[in-house]
């Protein structure tokens, strides 16, 4: 999925433009849930326009990437622009400073985002070239130099071997084939390189379901046994539709993870961190990879 030229043009058009904060806003409260009353006829129009939603406020398919990327936005914003992890493990923006740093399952790029102003060699790596079209105009919103995001994946890292000192991948792992995509998150690192995965696991995300009962009960049935499945057999027992996994993720046991990252050549840093609900998995890369 990505804008053609047409459609990029008007995008900058209303989001660079005075009314931009009331479209952004609008898509946010679609993406979230909110109380949607209040907006105006003509953002109501702006996004009609854009082919964003229809006349009953309901987002299109189009909508609902820039619905996420406009969520994404505004998150940031709340953050005070920083990293969603702010500082734990001291893991900082200066942290980065001097490396050669990629993020693979970027998003809109709201990470890049917060590291620009330290990291100048920075990359990004992301599936559907739409999130990268949105954010790329949202940094333009900020007056933020471009990144050089690149549309790939975790099992598809489009840079040589040996590229970066520091691989991230922020709440995107659950959504690759996680064992081949160890790999090759390693294959792009230096010897000695850094990979810095946040995300879910199993235990926490059992413990939030049990809490949500009986809410969304057929989408977690299907998450747990995918995540067995793909423990036992290294695949999903229950998979989407064509190649799609961003409706079947997949949460490994820490233990789990840290045993597939060993036998990918990284070697694990203990102990585990927590940012929120979700585990930090810190790992370098040894001087072989296991093939």
């Amino acid at each position: 999925m990505k804008l053609d030229p047409a459609g990029i043009a008007a995008v900058r058009t209303h989001l660079l433009g005075p009314d931009g904060a009331s479209l952004i806003d609008y898509m946010f409260r679609l993406n979230t849930g909110g109380d949607v009353s209040a907006v105006s006829g003509d953002t109501r129009a702006a996004s009609r326009d854009l082919g964003w939603t229809d006349a009953a406020d309901q987002l299109t398919g189009i909508g609902s990437f820039a619905a996420d990327s406009c969520r994404e936005y505004v998150f940031w914003t709340e953050r005070d622009r920083d990293l969603p992890f702010k500082g734990i493990g001291g893991l900082t923006r200066e942290y980065f400073a001097g490396k050669a740093v990629v993020e693979v399952g970027a998003g809109m790029g709201a990470n890049l985002m917060s590291l620009g102003a330290t990291v100048t060699d920075l990359s990004g790596v992301e599936p559907l070239e739409i999130y990268s079209q949105m954010g790329g105009i949202l940094r333009e919103r900020e007056g933020l130099a471009p990144v050089d995001v690149r549309t790939g994946s975790g099992e598809q890292i489009p840079f040589p071997d040996g590229r970066f000192d520091v691989v991230l991948c922020v709440t995107a792992h659950q959504y690759m084939d996680i064992c081949p995509a160890l790999k090759e998150l390693a294959r792009v690192l230096k010897p000695g390189g850094e990979l810095i995965i946040i995300g879910g696991t199993l235990d926490r995300y059992v413990k939030d379901a049990m809490a949500a009962f009986p809410a969304n009960l057929k989408a977690h049935v299907i998450t747990v046994v995918n995540t067995l499945g793909y423990t036992a057999l290294r695949r999903r027992i229950i998979p989407g539709r064509g190649a799609a996994t961003t409706s079947r993720p997949i949460y490994p046991l820490p233990a789990t993870m840290q045993r597939w990252m060993q036998q990918a050549g990284l070697q694990p840093k203990s102990p585990l961190l927590k940012v929120d609900t979700e585990t930090i998995f810190q790992s370098k890369r040894t001087q072989q990879i296991n093939q």
